[in-house]
């Protein structure tokens, strides 16, 4: 397998530039995915931590660059695989080989992403991993249970543990079935990236186009939300002004209702007609002190006034 990685070192040092290759880590959460991730890149592997969403590294393997995606397996975040499919050369998928209880599981999100139309047909390699631990399944008998031989495309199974004997080296057969992928794909470097320009073409227009319906959604709910402020605001207005004109008859009718704003509505008589008699009220005269004495006898007594 070292012969496999030096040949082929020596195959992209003959055709000029060096070739890069893209491949992404699949697989259930807590199956070692991350731990793989460190071990390609030569790091220790032991305070490998689970990727939540999304994690790429560029590694660098006999001068050959490989852009590596691990993405997180959690239920929730699998549905983000398919954004990934269209530019990849190869696909790793990893399974805790010790962990009997989520194969059942793992067989069926394996399924899903390499009947994918993206993803199916390119070089997959299968990790039965953990084999540092008791009870796991063999490469063979995972490949029975994932029906890897029904597939149509290359594909490896290899017993690994990325964490090794040791805890921080990966076991020899893991990387040698990285190789074996980069391998792959090298042979059919022409037709993958033939297929990953087409796939990656039709992925952009799908995306602009649920882009473009997206931003006409949100145009339609926004002059929806427009049109409704309008109405609203015209419906305030005319039920303020009607409360206003409701305002304005009640105080006309109140002004009509009272006292001091009424007015006679019969004419003033005329002076002498019979209307005038009865609208002249009686005046008594006043009464003349007792004592005072008679105008007409004290006219008489007058000398001079009145003679004989």
């Amino acid at each position: 397998m070292f012969g496999l990685m030096r040949n082929l070192y020596q195959h992209f040092k003959k055709k000029g530039a060096p070739r890069s290759f893209t491949l992404v880590f699949l697989g259930l959460d807590k199956a070692g995915k991350t731990t793989c991730m460190a071990a390609l890149k030569g790091e220790p592997t032991e305070d490998a931590s689970q990727t939540w969403g999304f994690n790429s590294e560029k590694v660098e393997l006999s001068n050959v660059s490989v852009e590596v995606y691990d993405l997180g397996g959690g239920s929730s975040i699998r549905r983000i695989w398919e954004n990934y499919y269209a530019e990849v050369h190869g696909i790793i998928f990893v399974v805790d080989a010790s962990d009997e209880a989520r194969l059942s599981e793992a067989k069926t999100a394996f399924q899903e992403a390499t009947s994918h139309a993206y993803a199916r047909g390119k070089p997959l390699l299968v990790c039965a991993n953990k084999q540092d631990l008791t009870n796991t399944m063999t490469a063979n008998d995972l490949t029975d249970y994932l029906e890897l031989d029904a597939l149509k495309c290359n594909h490896l199974c290899v017993e690994c543990s990325a964490k090794g004997k040791e805890g921080s080296t990966p076991s020899e057969s893991f990387m040698e079935g990285v190789r074996w992928l980069v391998h792959t794909a090298n042979v059919q470097y022409t037709s993958l990236e033939e297929r990953i320009k087409t796939d990656v073409r039709i992925e952009k227009e799908k995306q602009e186009k649920k882009m473009a319906e997206r931003r006409e959604r949100v145009e339609k709910m926004k002059a929806l939300r427009q049109e409704e402020s309008k109405r609203a605001e015209e419906e305030a207005k005319h039920q303020e002004q009607a409360e206003g004109e409701k305002r304005v008859e009640k105080d006309d009718m109140q002004m009509q209702q009272s006292p001091s704003s009424l007015k006679s509505s019969s004419p003033i008589p005329k002076p002498g007609s019979p209307e005038a008699v009865y609208a002249v009220k009686d005046v008594e005269s006043p009464e003349e002190p007792e004592g005072s004495p008679d105008l007409h006898q004290e006219e008489a007594q007058l000398p001079g006034v009145i003679g004989d």
